[in-house]
């Protein structure tokens, strides 16, 4: 794999992650115009407003991160997408209520395409609080679920895991965006180990 004209040899198995970032600092631009700040005159802001990762995992997967303040078109764009020889899932915050399901083996080859799966039927766990199944929920009715998820946990003495992050998993997003910004600065990449 070449990257900014180094060359990245494959590492031992051995770290959780391993991390080649490059952050992209361009001007932010406003949509009418120059940024405007002031005294009224116009101002160019320069800021990381892109930045990209590729990541390996202990295992070998390949994985890139990407993040944009300024792609135009998306109004509060959120995804994730996990793509494997067999089969892909798709998850987008515009689209909240369904996980986008792809499967070698659901059909003929002649057919196939991702299929979006509702995740508002009364199976959905955290779909119980008060919506009826095969009601949308929106951006709002998911802060209510992990609120309501969270004190059931507290009151009942319960384990958020696996259905909401931890405090240790904010800390390893911590750690992996803090690798993430010093490879960006050191162009080298980083060893991550859990």
């Amino acid at each position: 794999m070449k990257d900014s004209g180094k060359t990245m040899s494959r590492a031992p198995a051995s770290p959780a992650v391993l991390i080649k970032a490059q952050a992209f600092s361009t001007v932010a631009a406003h949509a009418a115009g120059p940024v405007i700040l002031g005294g009224g005159e116009p101002e160019r802001i320069e800021v990381e407003d892109t930045a990209g990762a590729v990541v390996e995992f202990a295992n070998g997967a390949i994985g890139t991160l990407e993040s944009s303040g300024v792609a135009t078109g998306h109004k509060n764009q959120h995804t994730w997408e996990i793509n494997g020889s067999q089969g892909s899932l798709a998850w987008d915050l515009e689209d909240p209520n369904h996980l986008w399901v792809y499967s070698e083996a659901a059909l003929p080859a002649e057919v196939r395409g991702f299929a979006g799966v509702s995740v508002t039927t009364g199976a959905h766990p955290l779909q119980t609080v008060y919506l009826p199944p095969g009601h949308n929920a929106g951006w709002e009715y998911g802060h209510v679920h992990a609120l309501h998820h969270f004190l059931d946990c507290v009151a009942n003495d319960k384990p958020v895991a696996p259905l909401a992050a931890t405090f240790e998993d904010g800390y390893r997003v911590q750690v992996i965006m803090d690798a993430i910004a010093r490879s960006s600065r050191t162009g080298r990449r980083i060893s991550l180990s859990y």
